[in-house]
Order: C-alpha cells, then structure tokens, then sequence
C-alpha cells in the first residue's frame, strides 16, 4: 500500500505537465484525432464532449489514448479506462487520469499507475 502511495505521489509530482517539453507561454492545443463516437453538449459556461471507443488525443508531441474520455472545452479532460500517456520524456498507464487543461496538470489513479521516464 505504502508502495502504490509513493508511486501515486511521485506521478502527480512528475505529471505537472502532459507534453514537458511545452513551454508555459507556448501551449498547443488539445486536438481530438480519433474516436468512435461521440455526444455533444452545448452548456452556459462550457461545452462537453462525451466521447467513447478508441480515443485518440494530441497535444504537441504528447499522444494520449484511451477507451473513453469527457472533455470540457477550456477546461479539463477526464480520460478513463486503459489510459495511456506518451510524450518525449514520459509513457504513462493508469485506469483513469484528469488533466487539467488550465493548469497543465494531470492526475493519475488506478489500481495500478505505472510511469516511465525515457530520459533513464
């Protein structure tokens, strides 16, 4: 248990960033490359997108999957279910991750995380 804590711990500390090669001032966005399906919802403040199967997202030089995503425009993704994380520096699987697009922050959970640097 201890294990899994300082596993969890050092990936929110390692993943305050997707993509850590992106400078601050200079963030691309968040593009949605493939999906199955999907549901749009227009809202007051923002639009969400409720996507399922297959989900491929970009962002820079980051490619992050997974089997289902709700993505709230201008806001935050959140990413369930077979996750994975691939930037320049870092591979990432987790069963569900919530990156938060304004702060650049993500956050790992499962019952297993598992994070690879490749710059070992």
């Amino acid at each position: 248990m201890r294990n899994n804590l300082v596993i969890l711990l050092g990936c929110l500390l390692v993943l305050t960033t997707v993509g850590t090669t992106i400078s601050a001032g200079e963030r691309p966005p968040l593009v949605l490359e493939r999906s199955g399906s999907y549901e749009y919802i227009r809202g007051l403040d923002a639009d969400t997108i409720f996507i399922t199967d297959s989900v491929l997202f970009t962002l820079g030089d980051a490619l992050i999957m997974a089997d289902r995503a709700i993505w709230i425009k201008g806001r935050s993704v959140i990413l369930e279910k077979d996750v994975y994380i691939e930037d320049s520096l870092y591979q990432l699987w987790a069963d569900q991750v919530t990156y938060d697009i304004n702060e650049n922050a993500s956050r790992a959970v499962g019952k297993e995380v598992i994070l690879i640097s490749r710059a070992d």
